[in-house]
């Protein structure tokens, strides 16, 4: 959706947003916003829930366990001496996914990337071992990735 592509402009191109998490929408037709950096996580009252104070560890708590989700984040590291950033899209389909949101995942993958240009690497996850920062940052500083 536009929406989308305009979050994903408020990251890359503005650096208003350390991370965006896209969802299959209701209806299961488009690639919708699921939430932000910005956003608060609510309970069933309204009320926000505590998070990780460190925005990589918040991310990773975003992602749920039994269903699919893309993200990008803009990964802050030090590598040989001087500060980087670089924008990574994930492709978070954890096991416990059902098959159909498998699927739909994968088939809306490569159009989804193809819509937000810009990210210099793209994840795969499937479990939380993936997704590790170390080893997202330990690939981000190897230059033959």
């Amino acid at each position: 959706t536009p929406e989308c592509i305009e979050v994903f402009g408020k990251l890359k191109d503005e650096h208003k947003l350390q991370f965006v998490i896209y969802k299959l929408s209701d209806d299961l037709k488009n690639i919708v916003v699921d939430n932000t950096s910005d956003d608060p996580i609510l309970d069933e009252s309204g009320n926000p829930i505590a998070e990780p104070e460190d925005d990589y560890e918040r991310f990773l708590s975003r992602l749920p366990e039994n269903d699919g989700r893309y993200a990008v984040y803009e990964v802050k590291y030090m590598h040989e001496g001087g500060k980087r950033e670089k924008v990574v899209f994930y492709s978070w389909v954890p096991d416990m996914t059902s098959i159909k949101h498998k699927m739909l995942y994968a088939a809306s993958r490569s159009e989804v990337e193809q819509k937000l240009q810009g990210f210099v690497r793209v994840v795969q996850a499937t479990e939380s071992d993936d997704v590790l920062y170390d080893t997202i940052v330990k690939t981000l500083s190897n230059k033959f990735f």
